[in-house]
């Protein structure tokens, strides 16, 4: 719905359409109409139906819509057109018997239909001029009318036997569009409160930094793009959270502030420019820590108790046979032939020990003899044999297998205080308000208990976070808390011990606030409009959320892994490598910068790239000018360095190679952002003159995690086969909720280009008959992959097995590529003299580190064995700075600029027809 789409509305309702929000879109709308607002008798219908009074109606008309609907127009005029013929004709009707079969029939009524087909009316109806050929209306005439900022404006008629005609007046600009109203040039003062994360804050720079480039973070940014739109000026004020004083110290304020009937009676707000609802904070499920009777957690109470009473009842049945059978008494003074008292081995306590010894599988000294007592005896050992060989195996999974458990799962078990969570709020602001003012149970449950509870409740969001990120785990003191779903959203990306419980418990929005009856808020409105429709605050949201600063509960795997690279090398190393790591916060472009010139000042050999792309590139360029060879890993293409990634073409390629196979002659593409398209793009230059039809469908667009609406229009279209490309964490996402909304059954087929797709937990989609096919460069079954599993902790050696069987694996891509990228660079120091130092980068030296250069491109010459891939001996090349992969295995493609073959795993759920056999697998 943008100015490059032109509709036409064969409707002729679509004046009754509620076309607001796209007044702007910059579309071309056309549509018909059989009559307008401005015709009297239409204005006469409209007030009494009570639509508008004599005060509103003019405004009503000037914006072209009508509420008079095509069924309404049509039953006012049968009845004008009714009444017309009546005046012409006689007619008397009577009462008829229709309950039988009888022939009564209404005498003129036939006389009557066939007259009011011949008059002609063409005054005092709505829809125009009537009259018929036949039994079909004729005359019939339209107006064209179009869809412009001031509203629906006619442009053209068309009636039946005339020619059209077709006359688009200038388009006028809405009122408020005057030179008075313009916010070219203006000035406006704008409320930021700091420190408020990922909101408003403080830049990190040595510089000292005035006015508004000290600030930034999301607010700052929303603020930029709309004053690009409207060309105002704009000087931020740290004013804190003092919003009743909003009037006398600025025109607007921006920040996480929620838009309530109460702060609308003081200010007003834009439209939402983010949407949420107040969620639980809580700990991630956790691990306990073993108890004393730890031991017991394989058998379940019940088991234990019944195995307790098979001890007592088989040590007793041990007694009363030992006493029952003759063979079970014996002389106790073998030389006396008939002594006077006899004895048995089965007394209470030898029969205890008799069974304590088999069920411990460790026997006694008590030996049955009679055939009763051993036919127990044979039964209990059978038994406890059974017992001990599930106790011993359940034993082992259950002390190596972590089963985090959590009190939490939803607000209902909040509200009851399950397992004694304490819980609470911001003392004052919207989350509060929404517990004060509910009218449903749980919630006032809750507030009642907040009530109770003030000690509970917190000055601050960051308070709050503290509390829960403090609680006693071990003495059953947690805490959870109650806020917005975007701050905890922001949260949990970077305390990794943070989750968020349940789902959203109420839903509302955050606006710009400004003075009462400011004159520009329309124009606020359109431009946030146009900014959600071209993606751009779902792109804010993505930079703050989950680019800068996160990604940091990752960063320890990461950092192992590259440790244990460094190690691994090393081991073959005549001169081993002195691995050195430094944390930044993600997308944080100036503190990497201060980073890498502190690491060239103590003199080093080469710089692998952190996760950030933006971060990255800066310090690519950095590495480039001062011959720094710089190794990454990252779909985008960046040619002044070197990049283990596959290129988008052999990707493409191999997916080219699936949907080959599987002969989709049709598919939908979704994709996630712009970064995706450079692999449809490569996809499409591989089909030269005819290919399959492609439905591109960008499925995060609002970037609020709730994908269900795209999905809804995937299920209701006519294709069933489906690519995904896409991050992780969204692609992950996504399936859960194509399966909530019912397309992953067996109509639908999937095919996941997502490398990472062996890392999802796949289990609920086993059964669901959904072909699911994915990409993987490397499996579990790999010697290197199971020792870097090993040492990162996922398994033993006792439940590798398990992991490996289930074809699923917990290193990412990233994790291999940083692995692989330390084997090339030692690969490299094998063959070339490499002795790097300090370095100057803190002003625009010529100082460069000799020999960078020649180890880049040898670099990028030699081929090594590939750590990850030993199964099929891959061998990996660089050629163009692109990574090349040579092996033999189950897709074939041919990578440009090379003859090297480039190949990539594919795996599915499940087997079915479109699957490929494992003969084709194997050639």
């Amino acid at each position: 719905m943008n100015e490059d789409y032109k509709y036409i509305i064969g409707n002729l309702d679509f004046h009754t359409f509620d076309l607001e929000e796209y007044k702007y879109s910059e579309a071309n709308i056309t549509g018909m109409r059989m009559f307008s607002a401005e015709q009297s008798e239409v204005r006469n219908l409209m007030l009494n139906l009570g639509y508008f009074d004599e005060t509103t109606e003019n405004e009503i008309i000037r914006n072209g819509s009508c509420p008079i609907t095509m069924e309404m127009a049509l039953t006012y005029d049968a009845v004008i057109a009714f009444a017309e013929t009546t005046k012409h004709l006689q007619y008397t009707p009577h009462a008829l018997n229709c309950s039988d079969f009888s022939i009564d029939v209404l005498e003129d009524g036939t006389t009557f239909k066939n007259y009011m087909r011949s008059i002609l009316l063409d005054r005092n109806t709505i829809t125009g001029q009537i009259y018929f050929e036949g039994s079909i209306r004729k005359g019939s005439q339209f107006e064209i009318i179009e869809l412009q900022p001031t509203g629906l404006i006619k442009v053209g008629t068309w009636q039946e036997h005339k020619n059209f005609t077709f006359n688009r007046p200038m388009q006028m600009k809405p009122t408020a569009d005057n030179a008075d109203n313009s916010m070219i040039n203006k000035t406006l003062r704008v409320l930021i409160a700091v420190p408020n994360k990922p909101y408003a804050s403080l830049v990190e720079s040595h510089k000292k930094l005035d006015g508004n480039s000290q600030y930034e973070g999301y607010g700052i940014d929303l603020i930029k793009e709309l004053a690009d739109k409207l060309g105002f000026n704009f000087t931020f004020i740290n004013g804190g959270n003092d919003y009743d004083k909003l009037l006398q110290r600025a025109d607007l304020a921006v920040t996480d502030l929620t838009i309530t009937s109460e702060r609308e009676e003081v200010i007003d707000f834009s439209i939402p420019f983010m949407n949420l609802g107040i969620g639980i904070l809580y700990l991630k499920p956790q691990k306990s820590n073993p108890t004393t009777f730890s031991f017991m957690d394989p058998f379940s109470k019940e088991v234990w108790i019944y195995l307790g009473l098979a001890y007592l009842g088989v040590s007793l049945c041990f007694f009363i046979l030992g006493r029952l059978s003759p063979t079970e008494w014996d002389n106790p003074y073998p030389c006396v032939e008939e002594p006077d008292e006899l004895e048995n081995q089965f007394t209470i306590n030898n029969a205890l020990w008799f069974t304590t010894g088999a069920l411990l599988q460790q026997g006694s000294e008590v030996a049955p003899k009679a055939l009763s007592t051993r036919t127990v005896a044979a039964i209990w050992c059978f038994f406890t044999l059974i017992m001990v060989s599930s106790y011993t195996a359940n034993l082992a999974a259950f002390l190596t297998i972590e089963n985090p458990t959590s009190l939490l799962e939803n607000v209902q078990d909040l509200s009851e205080n399950k397992g004694g969570v304490q819980y609470g709020a911001k003392r004052t602001g919207s989350t509060r308000n929404f517990f004060l003012t509910s009218e449903e149970e749980i919630y006032k449950k809750m507030n009642e208990y907040m009530l109770a509870h003030p000690e509970y409740l917190t000055e601050t969001n960051q308070e709050g976070l503290e509390r829960v990120k403090s609680s006693d785990v071990q003495n059953g003191k947690t805490y959870a808390f109650l806020m917005e779903s975007t701050s905890i959203e922001y949260n949990t990306q970077r305390e990794c011990k943070l989750t968020k419980i349940g789902e959203a418990l109420d839903e509302k929005g955050y606006g710009i606030a400004m003075v009462k009856n400011w004159p520009y808020r329309d124009k606020f409105n359109n431009a946030l409009l146009e900014l959600q429709e071209q993606g751009v605050l779902a792109q804010l949201k993505n930079k703050w959320w989950n680019e800068i600063g996160a990604g940091v509960c990752n960063v320890n795997y990461l950092r192992r892994t590259f440790d244990y690279a460094i190690e691994v090398v090393n081991s073959d190393l005549t001169v081993p490598l002195t691995g050195h790591q430094e944390t930044m916060d993600y997308g944080n472009i100036m503190q990497g910068v201060n980073r890498l010139c502190k690491l060239t000042k103590l003199g080093v050999g080469g710089i692998f790239a952190p996760s950030a792309e933006n971060t990255a590139s800066y310090m690519m360029h950095m590495c480039d000018s001062k011959d720094i060879p710089f190794v990454y890993s990252h779909l985008s293409r960046r040619y002044d360095a070197l990049n283990l990634y596959p290129h988008q073409l052999d990707i493409a390629k191999a997916i080219h190679a699936i949907i080959e196979e599987f002969e989709w002659s049709r598919f939908i593409y979704l994709y996630e952002n712009s970064e995706f398209l450079s692999v449809l793009d490569a996809l499409m230059s591989l089909y030269v003159s005819t290919g399959p039809v492609i439905n591109i469908v960008h499925y995060d667009l609002n970037l609020n995690g709730n994908f269900k609406s795209v999905l809804r229009r995937v299920r209701k279209s006519v294709d069933n086969r489906i690519l995904i490309m896409g991050s992780t964490q969204s692609v992950a996402e996504l399936l859960k909720q194509a399966q909530q909304v019912g397309i992953m059954n067996e109509d639908y087929k999937y095919i996941i280009g997502n490398l990472d797709f062996h890392t999802f937990d796949l289990e609920e989609y086993k059964y669901s008959e959904a072909n699911i096919t994915g990409m993987r460069m490397f499996s579990a079954e790999q010697s290197e992959v199971r020792n870097l599993m090993l040492n990162l902790g996922y398994f033993d050696e006792t439940t590798e097995n398990e992991i490996i069987r289930n074809g699923s694996c917990p290193i990412t891509m990233e994790m291999a590529l940083t692995y692989d990228a330390v084997i090339a660079f030692a690969e490299t120091t094998k063959h070339l003299q490499y002795t790097p130092h300090a370095l100057n980068c803190s002003d625009f030296s010529i100082d460069v580190l000799e020999d960078g250069t020649t180890f880049k491109n040898y670099m990028r010459s030699v081929p090594f064995s590939a750590a990850l891939k030993e199964e099929f001996k891959a061998v990996t090349d660089f050629a163009n700075n692109e990574r090349l992969l040579k092996g033999a295995n189950s897709i074939y493609s041919r990578s440009r600029n090379s003859s090297i073959d480039s190949t990539i795993d594919s795996f599915e759920t499940d087997s079915n027809d479109e699957s490929m056999s494992e003969n084709e697998k194997e050639e």
